[in-house]
Parts: structure tokens; sequence; C-alpha cells
């Protein structure tokens, strides 16, 4: 087992330490520094500050360029990519249109070989309906 010793603290030195510690929070509370600075080294600090917030200004107009070009490269990407698919899809329907243009076309030849038929009277030619299919 640890055994611990005690110290007992005397109300005089705890008056002392309370004492000393005020005196020291009071000296630091009036003690005042002044430092005088030449109006030279001001000038190049103020100097010195504006060259950094030109720095700033020019990096941000750059990044901020540079996040413009990419939203409008990324929404150029997506307008041609919607072009290539629209083209598609305008290209298939002119296919589509085509076919049926060209299946209108036989149902009509059709039609007209069967009223000729029925007006000459002559039985249907089971040729020319094969020649449709």
């Amino acid at each position: 087992m640890k055994t611990e010793t005690v110290r007992t603290i005397d109300r005089k030195e705890v008056a002392l330490s309370t004492i000393a510690c005020k005196s020291i929070i009071n000296e630091v509370k009036y003690t005042s520094i002044t430092v005088q600075a030449s109006p030279r080294t001001v000038r190049s600090n103020v100097i010195a500050m504006k060259k950094i917030t030109t720095e700033t200004q020019l990096i941000s107009g750059f990044i901020a360029i540079l996040v413009l070009l990419m939203l409008s490269g990324g929404y150029m990407y997506h307008s041609v990519d919607k072009y290539i698919l629209t083209s598609h899809w305008v290209s298939h329907t002119y296919q589509v249109l085509d076919a049926l243009d060209g299946f209108t076309l036989l149902v009509n030849k059709a039609e007209s070989q069967q009223y000729h038929d029925i007006i000459t009277d002559r039985e249907l030619s089971i040729a020319a309906c094969d020649l449709y299919r």
C-alpha cells in the first residue's frame, strides 16, 4: 500500500501567498508596453499588407475563373451527350417512317390489285399476293 503524506498549511502561508499573487496581478495590470515604430516601418508594413491582399485577390480570381471554366465544360459535355442521344433517336424515327412508307405502298398496291381483280371478275391472284409478302 502507498502511504501519502499530508502537508498542513498555516493561515499565515495562505495569506502571504494570496498577497503575493495580488501584487503580481496588479503589476501586470498596470504595466503597459509602448513600442514606437518609425514611419518607414509602418509604410513597409502597409505595402506588404497591400501586396498580400493583391496576391490573394489574384489567386481568388484565378480560382473563380477555373471553377467557371470547369462548370461550363461540364455543361458543354452534358449538352453534347444529350445532342448525340437525341440525334440517334431522330435517325431512328426517320428509319421507322421510311419502313412505314414502304409498308403503306405495299398495302396500296395490294388493295389496287384486289380492286382490279374484283372489277375484271377474275379470281384473286395468289401469285400477286405472294409478291407483297
